[in-house]
């Protein structure tokens, strides 16, 4: 089951003016399996490709383009095993049982992924000005968030990210570029990694040994996926950043 809704609306502002403002929201079920959701230990049962996400050009430009909503940090197995300061120092035992502490890794070893959310509210308003020789400037404000299936939809959760733009009316379309900030700090993220397993030199091959710097380990990556007990801070502190802000350059406009 999935259902979308969306509305814009555009009025003349000043002498010559553009109001713009578009609200869109959605969701997403598990259907016949949607029991299964209150049984602890289970996941959202919703295929990826049908769930929700934000940010991009057209979304909520503050964020790049699917990182807003729920995300998990990926980092490779060996990252945990390896010593300081690249590695958090974990023994195979500790990560086999999801006890290893990522910490103390550099954030930015690891890799964020969305993984999409069951709903999403989003908004925009728009602020159109021609500026002489095809050229348009723009001021905007973008709002919206995208909540799991086991989350709360609050909205006071929702992000606000404003920011100004330019377009290029060409023939093909407006050429646009638009710099917006957003104001979230960093955030508690679930650490995702590769399970091992004891090397069986009658099942695996030598060369399938994990090999950390001159060692080579009596372990196997398998294709099993993994959350660590320990979740790690990640995004930018609380104060004014430059890393918050998130340019997009696209053809068309936002909406």
């Amino acid at each position: 089951d999935r259902a979308i809704a969306e509305g814009t609306l555009y009025s003349g502002f000043g002498r010559s003016g553009v109001f713009a403002a578009r609200i869109r929201g959605g969701w997403v079920g598990a259907g016949a399996f949607e029991a299964l959701l209150q049984t602890p230990g289970t996941f959202d049962l919703v295929h990826p490709q049908k769930r929700f996400y934000a940010g991009g050009a057209n979304s909520v430009r503050g964020f790049a383009q699917g990182r807003l909503g729920p995300r998990v940090l990926t980092i490779d197995p060996v990252r945990l095993l390896g010593p300081g300061p690249e590695g958090a120092g974990c023994n195979p035992s500790e990560l086999m049982d999801l006890s290893c502490d990522p910490t103390s890794i550099n954030e930015g070893r690891f890799v964020p992924r969305p993984t999409g959310g069951t709903r999403v509210l989003e908004g925009n308003l728009e602020l159109r000005f021609p500026i002489g020789l095809n050229l348009e400037w723009v001021t905007f404000t973008d709002v919206g968030q995208v909540w799991g299936g086991r989350d709360e939809v609050d909205l006071s959760k929702l992000e606000v990210t404003p920011g100004v733009g330019v377009r290029y009316l060409s023939p093909v379309g407006p050429i646009r570029i638009d710099l917006a900030y957003r104001f979230g700090a960093g955030e508690p993220l679930a650490v995702v990694t590769s399970q091992l397993e004891v090397f069986d030199p009658n099942v695996h091959e030598e060369s399938d040994r994990i090999r950390i710097d001159d060692n080579v380990i009596p372990y196997i990556r398998t294709h099993e996926l993994t959350a660590l007990n320990t979740s790690m801070l990640f995004g930018e502190a609380s104060s004014f950043s430059f890393r918050r802000f998130q340019l997009h350059i696209s053809i068309g406009q936002a909406f």
